[in-house]
C-alpha cells in the first residue's frame, strides 16, 4: 500500500505554478518543509511573557489553549510585533494562512516556524482531478529516507509545507511515511496552481 502524506488544510490551496499549465499535467517546484512549533510550545513562551494587562497576549494564550492560533485579520500586525517578545532557541519565522470563516469574519491560522527546513527539493508536481470532485498534486522527495525520517520524528507533530518559498499548509503527520511520495489536495485546480 502506498503511503501518502495527504496534506489538507483549511482555505485555498495556491500553488506558485504556471497558471496556464494544462489539467492532469506536470509542472516543476521547490518543496520546503519546516518544523513547526506546536500550541503547547507556544503556549510556554507566551506565558512567558504575558502579563494581565496584555490583551493581546492573553487573546493568543486563549486561542493556543484551543490548539490553534486563530487570528482575526485586523490583529495580524500585533500578533507579528508580539511574536518578537519570544525567545526561541533557533531563527524563526512565521505566517498566517486564511482559513474559511462561516461567520464571514477574516481569520488566519498563526503558523510560527523554523526558518531552516527540515528537507527541500525540486520536485515534480502531477496535477490531476481526485475522487472528491477536487484536484490533487502529487510529488515525491528524491530523498525518500530523509523525508522517512522527518515524518518518523514528527508524528503527532505540525509540519509547514512551502512550494517556491511561500508556507502553504501546516499539517499533522499521523505516521512515518515511506517512499518519499505526498500529496497536496485542493477543491479547485486553478487555484491549485497559482
Amino acid at each position: 500500500m502506498r503511503n501518502l502524506f495527504t496534506l489538507l488544510f483549511i482555505g485555498c490551496l495556491f500553488f506558485s505554478c504556471k497558471s496556464e499549465a494544462p489539467k492532469s499535467e506536470t509542472c516543476q517546484a521547490e518543496v520546503s518543509i519546516y518544523k513547526v512549533y506546536n500550541a503547547p510550545e507556544l503556549m510556554e513562551k507566551v506565558t512567558a511573557v504575558v502579563s494581565q494587562n496584555d490583551s493581546v497576549g492573553l487573546t493568543l494564550f486563549t486561542e493556543l489553549c484551543r490548539s490553534y492560533g486563530m487570528i482575526a485579520t485586523k490583529d495580524t500586525a500585533i500578533v507579528k510585533d508580539y511574536i518578537a517578545k519570544l525567545n526561541f532557541d533557533k531563527p524563526i519565522a512565521h505566517t498566517f494562512l486564511p482559513l474559511n470563516n462561516h461567520d464571514g469574519g477574516d481569520i488566519h491560522l498563526l503558523i510560527v516556524y523554523e526558518q531552516t527546513p527540515l528537507i527541500s527539493e525540486t520536485v515534480t508536481l502531477a496535477i490531476g482531478p481526485n475522487e472528491y470532485n477536487g484536484y490533487e498534486a502529487l510529488f515525491k522527495f528524491a530523498d525518500a529516507e530523509k523525508w522517512e525520517q522527518v515524518t518518523k520524528e514528527n508524528v503527532g507533530r505540525q509540519l509547514a509545507l512551502a512550494v517556491n518559498g511561500v508556507i502553504k499548509s501546516a499539517p499533522t503527520v499521523n505516521t512515518p511515511i515511506e517512499g518519499g511520495s505526498c500529496s497536496v489536495v485542493g477543491a479547485d485546480i486553478d487555484k491549485l496552481l497559482k
